[in-house]
């Protein structure tokens, strides 16, 4: 959902996850108007991945 009528739209009630550094590339106003939600994750998944593989590597 990066801009209005570019693909198929979310049903209203949809949720849309951003994983990673902000969430510029979703049209919030469409999102809006679609009544669908936007959620953003911070990067913390790369963060903890990478610190289990560490633990892996060190055990």
């Amino acid at each position: 959902m990066t801009t209005r009528g570019a693909g198929a739209a979310p049903r209203p009630g949809a949720t849309v996850i951003r994983y990673g550094i902000g969430y510029g590339n979703v049209d919030l106003a469409a999102a809006r108007d679609l009544g669908v939600q936007v959620a953003h994750v911070p990067d913390e998944a790369a963060r903890a991945l990478a610190g289990e593989k560490l633990r892996r590597r060190v055990a």
